[in-house]
């Protein structure tokens, strides 16, 4: 096929001027219809180690980002535009981040990711469909830096007995006649108390780089290892404890032979994750270049609770769910681009192993382990993409591309609820996208584009049901862009219409996961707002806005039913019309406020992030909704630099500036016992005003 692709466009004319930009490894150009921002290295490196990538993004355009600990390292979520985390595609140089079974990206799993970064693009709706699996309400493309070209070590302390530091340099740099080949590392080592209970995290991360170039060829291979133990913070606390005593966590809560409550020690989240990319970039021209990616990703962890009344005689037991996984990604991509034509094409295939287990022991007889269950998991999929950009003229590009996906996904063997999981299906899915885009002026763009994506159940789907069908959407946006000397802005709007959609009920699994139900229609429609002002060269100001509808046509909730001794008896219904979809703020509002004066080189910024109200669950009830709140931070950073010598960088970060009390999110179960209405939730309370400093030294 390769050989077939060259042979034809060698027959096109290719003696005209090349376009400024390639849209390849499944990122936006700079002309393509698909709403995006890019996040620079320069503002990534700015954060500090403990800083999660979700943290890192709370300022762009519809970005929700909360974190259960409080200070950067544990679990940490981002939404974009209300998507939750499993329907916002992440990959890392084009490879797929997200969990093959249940769409997750686990942050904690990768810490100080953003450190060792070249950028981020962010992709608002469906976004381009190059990067395996397709985005279905956002995505987030992650590039590694090629080389590390200096010698640093960095050092952090803050609030809530927060410490790390990471070291990185170049160790092997050969300039010959024939290609340069470079060797770079990285390490990073944090640990946090948490502000929370049992809100404790060590994390480890390293990256490794090797790179031979010769101009024509490029081989690299990127090497990012992640390590992370962390206490269990996922329940978060019922609503009554919430002004009560805000750091309380239940998790490992039971009562002792004394009769008081005790706390299981080892309540505790494991994970080590290493991932081996190896690529190489041909050109074949200035013009035709290609890229193959050869990807394996091995992970190892569980998760260590004590649960009350678990065993048949309603003894309490220690039990253990362990997942040992193995992911394996060829990736393959051509692109070919003239003055009015840019073509690319590629293929992605992956194939995913994974065996679920658990055992259980008697506190008390730790030695004594009980098999509890074992499940196996396969699942592989094969994607192929062709994709256009067309410039008729100078003030219009015509974008199309579609992408092909077939997915299958195989279990066997009882889950950790006792349920048989022997399961197989398979999924075909097509999605094509549009778009144009207009330049009457160098100050004015308008973009318009139309996308259809479709996205396959979880695992945690099938295990409530494993009639789910596949969600559908259609993703219509329209912007325009204005760019001046000092003043830049931009307006969009957009209509996220779901079909089948694969709703959260707002209940969540023992493992953290979201149950979700087929609903026939809802949709999500706001406009975006930006703009950027910058009269002198010191100074810059910044804002966002994101007004949004957020609503299900039709939504049925169904409750369970028990008599006063908690005997199943069947299940009762409530309807609800145009009612919210869950944790979707109708506005969501970020500013920030950027001057460097002399005596402060590196910059004071003064940031603050509006949410608008949410709901727990999808029926709009007052009584069950996270308030609106906002808050403030400020970063502070100065570099002394000497005539010999290193560089020393000095910063400081504070958070939750003006001290607010709040919780960001929350989850909710409800039910009806002995005929009463009975509810069960999760609030998860960010942490109050906290603060951190770091020192960087820089050879």
């Amino acid at each position: 096929m390769r050989g077939f692709l060259i042979l034809l466009i060698s027959l096109l004319d290719i003696q005209d001027t090349i376009p400024a930009l390639t849209v390849f490894a499944g990122r936006a150009g700079i002309d393509t219809p698909v709403p995006h921002t890019t996040v620079r290295q320069e503002e990534l490196q700015s954060k500090a180690v403990q800083t999660s990538v979700p943290l890192a993004l709370e300022g762009e355009p519809s970005v929700v980002s909360t974190n259960e600990g409080g200070t950067g390292l544990g679990y940490s979520q981002i939404r974009i535009r209300g998507v939750a985390g499993g329907q916002t595609t992440v990959s890392l140089n084009g490879i797929s981040l997200n969990g093959a079974e249940d769409g997750e990206v686990f942050w904690v799993n990768i810490p100080a990711l953003g450190k060792y970064l070249s950028s981020i693009q962010i992709q608002r709706g469906l976004g381009t469909s190059a990067c395996g699996p397709g985005a279905f309400g956002a995505g987030i493309n992650m590039s590694t830096e090629e080389s590390i070209e200096s010698i640093s070590a960095e050092l952090n302390a803050g609030s809530f007995g927060t410490v790390g530091g990471l070291v990185q340099a170049p160790l092997v740099h050969i300039n010959k006649g024939r290609g340069m080949l470079t060797a770079s590392g990285a390490y990073s080592l944090q640990h946090t108390d948490g502000y929370i209970r049992n809100g404790y995290a060590t994390v480890q991360s390293a990256l490794g780089l090797v790179n031979w170039d010769n101009g024509k060829d490029r081989i690299g291979l990127t090497v990012l290892f992640g390590k992370q133990h962390s206490g269990i913070t996922w329940e978060g606390i019922p609503a009554e404890k919430y002004h009560e005593d805000p750091r309380y966590n239940p998790a490992g809560e039971y009562i002792g032979p004394d009769g008081n409550i005790c706390y299981y020690r080892n309540q505790s989240d494991n994970y080590r994750q290493l991932h081996f990319q190896l690529n190489w970039k041909h050109s074949f021209s200035s013009r035709f270049k290609s890229s193959t990616t050869l990807n394996y990703t091995d992970g190892y962890g569980y998760y260590e609770q004590y649960r009350a009344a678990f065993m048949e005689d309603y003894s309490d037991a220690v039990t253990k769910d362990a997942l040992d996984n193995s992911l394996y990604v060829l990736r393959s991509d051509l692109s070919w681009q003239n003055h009015s034509l840019a073509l690319s094409g590629g293929i992605y295939a992956s194939c995913y192993t994974c065996r679920h287990f658990g055992q259980s022991w008697l506190p008390q007889a730790s030695g004594n382990i009980i098999p509890w269950y074992s499940n196996d998991a396969l699942k592989y999929e094969a994607d192929a993409y062709i994709r256009t950009e067309w410039y008729p003229s100078k003030w219009a590009t015509i974008y199309g591309e579609i992408q092909g996906r077939t997915v299958h996904h195989d279990m066997k063997g009882p889950d950790e609820y006792g349920q048989d999981l022997d399961f197989g299906r398979t999924w075909l899915f097509a999605n094509p996208r549009l778009g144009i885009t207009l330049r009457p002026s160098s100050m004015h763009k308008v973009m318009v584009s139309a996308a259809l994506g479709h996205r396959e159940p979880t695992r945690a789907d099938l295990q409530a049901s494993t009639g789910v069908k596949p969600e559908t959407m259609l993703d219509i946006e329209a912007s325009y862009r204005f760019s001046g000397k000092h003043f830049a802005a931009s307006a969009g709007i957009y209509a996220m219409e779901y079909f089948s959609m694969l709703l959260e009920t707002g209940k969540i699994n023992d493992a953290g996961y979201v149950i979700k139900e087929n609903t026939p229609r809802a949709y999500r429609r706001g406009i975006e707002l930006s703009g950027d002002w910058k009269p002198v060269e010191k100074f810059t100001a910044s804002a966002n806005l994101t007004l949004s509808m957020n609503r299900i046509r039709r939504y049925t909730a169904y409750l369970d039913n028990y008599d006063a001794d908690w005997n199943f008896l069947g299940q009762s219904t409530e309807e609800y019309d145009n009612a919210p979809i869950l944790l979707s703020p109708s506005a969501i509002a970020g500013a920030k406020l950027e001057y460097r004066p002399g005596w402060m080189n590196q910059g004071i910024s003064l940031r603050a992030k509006y949410v608008g109200k949410q709901y727990w669950d999808n029926t709009g009830n007052p009584d069950r909704m996270v308030p609106a709140y906002w808050t403030a931070g400020m970063t502070l950073a100065h570099q002394f630099k000497f005539s010999k010598g290193p560089s020393v960088t000095v910063s400081g970060e504070v958070d939750n500036l003006l001290n607010r009390h709040y919780y960001a999110y929350a989850w909710v179960w409800r039910a009806i016992v002995d005929g009463q209405p009975y509810q069960s939730e999760g609030l998860y309370p960010q942490a109050p005003i906290n603060a951190r400093l770091s020192v960087k030294i820089a050879f």
